[in-house]
């Protein structure tokens, strides 16, 4: 503690994914610093120098929105060190990583045919298993303490943008206002050219494709494509995204560059079966896409599991690091898995690769 109402505060910024090391503005009052704001993810370091020449010092590490925290629970360090014979630091700490006390953040833009082919039947057959749906996309995100992270959007499309592509919600939290966003349009049939292609590269777009807000970096970001049958595309979305496959544009590199996964529901007469779509499904599997059926009588089970199918392709290429790649200085000199519990001592800890005695972890040597 530092007593001293003639207390000089320093207070230097370090951006997050910057080097630069940047001064901030200190007021003071007797000794003590009035409403300092963090107001930016990175690294804040505070010293207070008293009058007597001590001084006292602490960092913060503030984590933007949708990064995943660190840990909170149980000791950080899992094994005790001695380091009175180690002034060179060269004595391991090995360090658990508890993927049980983090939310898995979950972005889920949900794009529905609002065409005279799909509604008012499969648009209802969506709407009967979206209660499912949405719950099964909040409990992934969820941690052991029943927290969750999940944000959904609503985006109906029936013919060329921008008339024939509405926006029913942006990002929320909220699944009780999706379901309200898909109930007031579910029965109310418009058009008929279905521009599929075009409403999976600009909801995948985030922002800059003028409909949705942007996905958060750190989250898995999925677009559920609910869709009948396979559309003309000269007739429906803009040549940009359907054409040609060198177009930066083009609906599946959209998804490529922003890491979005596609999952189609297909109402089961062949809307996954043409229009670049077999590829493009192949091509971003590792992102977690896929094809599922939800036909007239869709059982809400089987859509559960259809989501559920996202998080498993997910999952096979989901890694852990103890900091992020974008950290600079680096907060380790090294950093390595720890054997005894993994394989391999590569890093970052493929979600594969965790030990799985309870609770889940990946357990990191470092110096």
């Amino acid at each position: 503690d530092l007593l001293d109402i003639d207390a000089k505060w320093f207070i230097n910024f370090i951006p997050e994914g910057s080097g630069s090391v940047i001064p901030q503005t200190v007021t003071v009052s007797n000794g003590l610093v009035q409403n300092f704001e963090f107001h930016s993810p990175g690294v804040y370091l505070v010293i207070a120098y008293d009058s007597f020449g001590g001084s006292v010092s602490v960092t913060y590490r503030i984590y933007g929105i949708g990064s995943p925290p660190p840990p909170v629970e149980d000791p950080p360090i899992d094994v005790d060190v001695d380091v009175t014979n180690d002034p060179n630091g060269t004595t391991l700490i090995t360090v658990p990583f508890f993927i049980n006390q983090v939310c898995l953040a979950v972005d889920a833009a949900l794009c529905v045919d609002r065409s005279g082919s799909y509604v008012p039947g499969f648009s209802n057959a969506m709407y009967n298993t979206l209660g499912q749906t949405l719950d099964a996309i909040a409990a992934f995100s969820e941690d052991d303490s029943g927290n969750t992270d999940a944000r959904y959007a609503l985006i109906w499309y029936w013919n060329p943008y921008p008339g024939g592509i509405l926006v029913g919600s942006d990002w929320t939290t909220n699944k009780s206002a999706i379901d309200s966003a898909v109930a007031a349009k579910k029965d109310s049939a418009s058009g008929g050219a279905e521009p599929k292609l075009e409403v999976t590269a600009r909801a995948a777009m985030g922002r800059a494709g003028g409909l949705i807000g942007d996905w958060r970096p750190t989250a898995l970001k999925m677009v559920l494509l609910y869709s009948d049958e396979p559309d003309q595309p000269q007739n429906a979305s803009a040549a940009p995204f359907w054409k040609s496959k060198t177009d930066p544009n083009y609906f599946e590199n959209r998804l490529i560059e922003n890491k979005v996964a596609l999952v189609l529901f297909d109402a089961g007469v062949g809307s996954a079966s043409k229009n670049g779509l077999p590829d493009a499904l192949t091509n971003t599997a590792y992102l977690g896409s896929t094809v599922e059926t939800l036909g007239l009588g869709a059982d809400p089970a089987d859509i559960v599991a259809a989501v559920d199918n996202v998080f498993t392709n997910y999952k096979d290429h989901l890694t852990f690091d103890i900091e992020p790649d974008i950290s600079s200085p680096a907060l380790f000199q090294s950093k390595t898995a720890n054997t005894d519990f993994h394989p391999s001592s590569t890093v970052p800890i493929a979600y594969n690769d965790l030990d799985d005695v309870p609770p889940k972890r990946a357990m990191f040597d470092v110096l």
